[in-house]
């Protein structure tokens, strides 16, 4: 169990070049992953491309991923608004910053 605690912890923080995030939350349905994920800070354009690319390299086989960006001073209100910047794979990788 602990070791299954452990990998579990291990896979939630992810380094990705300079950067860690942790992924927050995860919603699948049907073809469509929504996913919620934290950073440390607002990161440029070129950042969360790799952090979404990353993301994204797990869950090929779903046709949309979704994945909204927070910092830990802006977490998700009960409904999952808050987010500083979104990146969507429908199909095709498209950012937007939002603050």
């Amino acid at each position: 169990m602990k070791r299954l605690l452990l990998t579990v912890v291990l896979i939630s923080f992810i380094s990705c070049g300079s950067n860690e995030y942790k992924i927050l939350d995860e919603d699948v349905n049907a073809n469509i992953s929504r996913i919620q994920v934290r950073t440390k800070s607002i990161l440029p354009k070129n950042e969360i491309r790799e952090i979404a690319l990353n993301i994204r390299e797990d869950r090929e086989s779903y046709d949309k991923v979704w994945i909204t960006f927070f910092v830990p001073e802006q977490l998700p209100d009960k409904d999952g608004n808050g987010a500083w910047a979104s990146a969507s794979f429908t199909p095709n990788l498209e950012i937007m910053i939002l603050e």
